[in-house]
């Protein structure tokens, strides 16, 4: 299960640790040579952000068996992250968050997403059909679509043709090309 984004209140990442108890429930006896594993790229550093990292350390600390910290990684090294991750999980619960453009990289790596029902972070599954919007701050429901994702992935992975099309560069100049005249 990964998570690429950096400690900051508005990723909600307390929400994937909340969701984690069920997520390991269900699996228990399902998956004998697999392991559970939250793996996070980003930064445990973000500016003004003091509390919520020690909010979320005290969740670390309470299922350090499960996390895998990656540190901030490089652009060249996102696709080796995108790799060993089953789903992609965006718990954002901020409203003015944006895009995620961490979503179709992942996608175009045929990761399926979870991803919380904002205004922009939506997008990118409304238009690939690769994964499942959830409420904001729902910790059950994100478990639920994860369990869903990881027990139905081939479900959820779409052709890699079609992530491209509609995210390539060329329709993203078109499109502000047309808003632009």
């Amino acid at each position: 299960i990964g998570v690429a984004a950096r400690f900051a209140a508005e990723k909600g990442i307390e929400y994937l640790f909340e969701a984690l108890p069920q997520i390991i429930s269900n699996f228990k006896f399902q998956i004998s040579n697999k392991q559970i594993r939250i793996v996070i790229a980003g930064s445990l550093d973000p500016v003004g952000e003091k509390d919520y990292k020690m909010k979320i350390l005290k969740l670390v600390e309470k299922y350090k068996d499960y996390v895998v910290f990656l540190g901030e990684l490089k652009e060249e090294e996102m696709g080796s992250f995108y790799s060993i991750i089953d789903v992609l999980i965006l718990p954002s619960v901020n409203s003015t968050e944006a895009f995620g453009m961490v979503q179709v990289e992942a996608m175009m790596m045929g990761v399926p997403v979870v991803a919380t029902n904002l205004p922009g972070v939506r997008v990118p599954i409304q238009k690939t059909g690769m994964g499942l919007l959830v409420p904001i701050k729902d910790s059950k429901k994100l478990a639920d679509a994860i369990i869903e994702i990881l027990l139905n992935k081939n479900k959820y992975i779409k052709e890699s043709d079609l992530v491209n099309k509609e995210f390539s560069f060329e329709k993203t100049v078109e499109f502000y090309q047309k808003l632009l005249t």
